[in-house]
């Protein structure tokens, strides 16, 4: 996908530690002009990014830092396991989010990327309460000449690291993509029959650097509408 830009110089980047977001980072490091800033309880040493050690739910921590910045990526969130506790999921990709959004929005950034998810609906409901709130807050900071952009990717595969050990998903999941890609009408037919159980399920996963390319476009793009959601279809593009 083709940049029109530079609406941003300095992207900070919630969860910059983390499997996306480190990937976002890395992504920033290697381009010109542009500044990107992890932002996570443990600083990280990576070439290129500046680092700033915040609790996204305690604002003051980060946001006299957050006045130097043109973009935020919110790559904060829980897996959704079904036996964790609802109030800890909805702290965790809810809460979360929307106090970064705010505190973005006081500290007059004029950009927010929000990395969601796309889910079926029997995934658990902690999880999908809090991405739904996540979700509406990325919106109503699309207001007052401020923009945001929703990513909302399925499953995502990479390689991880677990304790500095390499974890390669891609051999797993990659050919899961494939197969659900070249089966999409019988999928279509599938979703359309049984909504409630195969929407958001039969999607297929995108890899981790496609969603880093898309936030990265998406913080650095002007060509943009102030309210925008990139749907797994979109993600693939990049």
């Amino acid at each position: 996908v083709a940049l029109r830009w530079r609406m941003a110089t300095k992207v900070f980047v919630f969860g910059g530690n983390g499997f996306v977001g480190s990937t976002i980072l890395k992504r920033l490091a290697s381009m010109e002009g542009v500044a990107g800033v992890g932002v996570s309880r443990r600083a990280t040493v990576m070439e290129g990014v500046e680092w700033h050690a915040a609790d996204a739910l305690e604002a003051s921590s980060y946001e006299t830092a957050l006045s130097e910045a043109s973009a935020v990526v919110i790559t904060i969130g829980s897996p959704p396991l079904p036996f964790v506790d609802y109030d800890f999921q909805v702290t965790a990709n809810g809460t979360t989010n929307t106090t970064v959004l705010e505190a973005a929005k006081r500290c007059g950034v004029k950009r927010a990327v929000l990395i969601n998810a796309t889910l079926p609906r029997w995934a658990p409901k902690g999880y999908l309460d809090g991405k739904a709130l996540a979700e509406k807050a990325a919106e109503e900071f699309a207001t007052e000449g401020r923009s945001a952009v929703v990513i909302k990717p399925p499953t995502i595969y990479g390689t991880r690291y677990e304790g500095g050990v390499p974890i390669p998903l891609a051999p797993l999941i990659a050919p899961v993509s494939w197969i659900l890609r070249a089966t999409k009408p019988i999928n279509t037919a599938l979703i359309n029959s049984f909504p409630s159980l195969f929407e958001g399920a039969l999607v297929p996963p995108v890899s981790v650097h496609s969603v880093a390319a898309a936030a990265v476009h998406s913080a650095l793009s002007t060509d943009l509408p102030p309210f925008s959601v990139l749907t797994p279809d979109d993600i693939l593009k990049y």
